[in-house]
């Protein structure tokens, strides 16, 4: 197996429990992965790479993803959101639909953030959420991420919700806190769903309890090659596909740096370029098909190997 699984998850489970589900659905022979944490009080997209396609994940962290964010103004929490522990915020702006529509401007682009220190961000090796629940002091580094748009598609005061699409990285509670901060007040998320990673959307996941067996899980996988679609795709012949399995460069009339070379249909590699028109693998998947019987190595080298 080798492709992307598009699961809708629910509220209540982490990630990790998500990608062991599917990991006993698949069998211990089957490598699986998730792209992108989702908390457990979110819901929504969360991609799961099948076989070689955790070779793939870095890939999907480069697309832009969208979310739906609910959030209580007036309130604050050590983790940003309503898991944490929450407080009043004293003297508090009441703050009006048409406020708070008129700061989100300031948060489009290139932003810097400080996430809480409630997250899976790694300081000196460690999660940051396992630090601060061992009493540990954790200093925060910024980050800059962007925000592609941002609207405002609720206000129940205190209640309102934004729809964001943005970078990899953005942690959307932070984003929610600081629009309220900047309104004179502060926010809590209460509820989160992400809608799209890159070309994945809510609208074609596949919920747990579909995935009854590993034959139809198998039929939801979509092809590896859906994530690569800004590149270049080249078929190559038997002897490009020989050397690639030897580790070789391969001759490509191309300029582009990365091109995904095909046969048939099959991602066969990811290469990029080294000069001229040699290109040397960087992922390389020909053990796999090899493995998997799509080629026989005696039939591309044209004699019988032992």
């Amino acid at each position: 197996m080798f492709g992307f699984l598009n699961i809708n998850k629910p509220e209540g489970v982490t990630s990790r429990h998500v990608t062991s589900q599917i990991q006993r659905l698949m069998g211990r022979g089957v490598k699986v992965g998730h792209a992108g944490t989702l908390d457990p009080i979110a819901t929504g997209v969360l991609v799961m790479a099948i076989g070689p396609a955790t070779r793939l994940i870095s890939y999907l962290h480069r697309k832009p993803k969208s979310y739906i964010g609910s959030f209580r103004l007036g309130l604050k929490s050590d983790s940003q959101d309503i898991s944490g522990d929450v407080e009043p915020v004293h003297n508090a702006n009441s703050i009006s639909a048409s406020e708070l529509n008129s700061i989100l401007g300031r948060f489009l682009g290139n932003i810097t953030q400080t996430p809480p220190k409630y997250s899976a961000i790694k300081i000196d090796g460690k999660r940051a959420y396992a630090l601060a629940r061992r009493g540990k002091e954790v200093i925060m580094p910024d980050r800059e991420v962007e925000i592609y748009s941002l609207a405002l598609r609720k206000f129940n005061y205190p209640d309102f919700e934004i729809e964001v699409k943005c970078s990899s990285g953005t942690y959307v509670r932070t984003l929610g806190s600081d629009i309220a901060v900047a309104c004179g007040s502060d926010a809590v998320m209460t509820g989160l769903r992400r809608t799209q990673v890159g070309i994945f959307d809510i609208t074609n996941s596949s919920e747990l309890g579909q995935l009854t067996n590993r034959t139809v899980a198998a039929e939801r996988i979509e092809s590896p090659t859906v994530t690569l679609r800004d590149h270049s795709r080249r078929k190559i012949d038997d002897s490009g596909i020989l050397n690639l399995f030897y580790g070789q460069n391969v001759r490509l009339d191309c300029k582009s740096d990365d091109a995904i070379v095909t046969d048939a249909g099959r991602l066969i590699a990811i290469v990029s370029r080294k000069e001229n028109q040699d290109f040397k693998p960087h992922i390389n998947f020909v053990h796999h098909w090899l493995k998997n019987g799509a080629y026989e190595l005696d039939k591309l080298t044209g004699k019988q190997v032992s």
